[in-house]
């Protein structure tokens, strides 16, 4: 899977376009972008027209959640900028938690964190390859993928530290002005 809005600074497709390429040449596998443009804005970029694409566009959550507890990997591979450099979302969060390793360059904020519960290079069809060959090693960063979203990235993991600070209430020292 992979997804987001069309937005002008991610660009996914010339990294989509290498994965549909390399998916015909093992002729296995297909990627289902979920997302679109956003209501009342213009596409900075298409979607290419490929049989291995799916797009059912905007779906509900729940369904979302569905969609990637079924599937085997996602993809996170934009084009490189500022904004990409910095950015964690909530899809990136879900991806983990539905147990999906991602695949990401290794210029990605994600490649610093998801470890072995995804990869993180620039070899992206080697990358590819690694989740259609290495099935016990796919499981095993499936794993991982949902052992990092619950001890980081669940609503528990999150809310620790003000529970924490509501419940002991101790303040931090303040620098004198």
């Amino acid at each position: 899977v992979a997804g987001g809005g069309s937005w002008p600074w991610q660009n996914p497709v010339p990294a989509l376009e290498r994965v549909l390429a390399h998916l015909d040449k093992r002729q296995a596998g297909k990627v289902v972008w979920y997302g679109g443009v956003p209501e009342g804005r213009e596409a900075p970029w298409q979607l290419p027209k490929h049989p291995r694409l799916e797009s059912p566009g905007w779906v509900d959550h729940n369904q979302l959640l569905k969609a990637f507890a079924g599937a085997t990997a996602a993809i996170d591979w934009m084009q490189p900028n500022p904004e990409r450099k910095l950015a964690f979302s909530f899809r990136h969060a879900d991806y983990l938690g539905c147990g999906l390793p991602i695949l990401t360059h290794d210029d990605s904020p994600l490649a610093d964190i998801i470890g072995k519960a995804g990869w993180a290079g620039s070899d992206i069809e080697g990358i590819l390859d690694a989740v259609l060959d290495d099935s016990n090693e796919l499981r095993k960063r499936s794993r991982a993928a949902r052992a990092l979203a619950r001890n980081h990235y669940s609503n528990a993991a999150a809310l620790a530290p003000l529970l924490d600070w509501i419940t002991t209430g101790h303040r931090h020292a303040h620098s004198p002005t």
